[in-house]
């Protein structure tokens, strides 16, 4: 900071009068409403690709598991594994 100057002259000089007359706005009346909208979109694409992949991935396992189920009656697997 320069001598002689207050913080305020100081946050005049870096510029910070422009982020002061933005947080004198006013907020749109719909804005919330619409923020609201968009946080349930999101919302809702999150739990329906989390479904997508749980689905995806028990039929994997499901896989899997019968697939070692089928070697272990065909090629006897596990007889002399302890």
């Amino acid at each position: 900071m320069e001598r002689g100057c207050s913080s305020h002259a100081v946050g005049r000089i870096n510029g910070n009068h422009e982020r002061d007359a933005m947080s004198k706005a006013t907020i749109p009346a719909d804005y919330a409403e619409f923020l609201t909208g968009l946080k349930e979109q999101i919302r809702s694409a999150q739990i329906t690709a989390a479904r997508a992949v749980n689905r995806e991935l028990i039929l994997l396992y499901w896989d899997i598991g019968h697939a070692i189920v089928e070697k272990q009656q065909t090629a006897r697997w596990g007889d002399s594994v302890v």
